[in-house]
């Protein structure tokens, strides 16, 4: 019975390596963080595999422009303080975030978050193109 038990855990630990390893990473106020880019596709399905799902402005989906000082799950606000322990970086393909909200000007493209300076910025990327990843509840 020992064996199958520690079989039985072994696989568990391997059936699950992303959400293992980044545990001890993710920042207060966020469920999980990949430890790779993502597109947008990818990105919201892994948040919703770790319980979770993509920040959003305003808890809107779809926005053609935020203000300043609109609110983003997880983030606080739009030049707003940057979350402390989570990374920043310039706004370039894998340096900054995605977000659920999705740009209703150019179809194909969704928001992205960054920081820099210790605070929060906002842009737009395609869809295909690989971001990082964190999940809010």
């Amino acid at each position: 019975m020992k064996k199958i038990f520690r079989v039985f855990a072994f696989a568990v630990i391997l059936a699950v390596p992303a959400l293992a390893s980044a545990a001890g990473k993710v920042p207060a106020g966020f469920v999980a963080l990949s430890e790779s880019p993502l597109t947008w596709d990818q990105a919201q399905n892994y948040c919703r595999q770790q319980g979770g799902k993509l920040p959003l402005i305003k808890g809107s989906d779809s926005l053609s422009s935020a203000a300043d000082g609109a609110p983003i799950d997880g983030f606080g606000a739009i030049i707003g303080p940057w979350p402390a322990g989570l990374p920043q970086g310039m706004p370039a393909p894998g340096s900054c975030y995605w977000m659920g909200t999705r740009d209703g000007v150019s179809a194909g493209n969704s928001w992205v978050v960054y920081g820099i300076g210790g605070k929060v910025l906002t842009g737009t990327f395609p869809q295909s193109t690989p971001q990082r990843v964190v999940c809010v509840p």
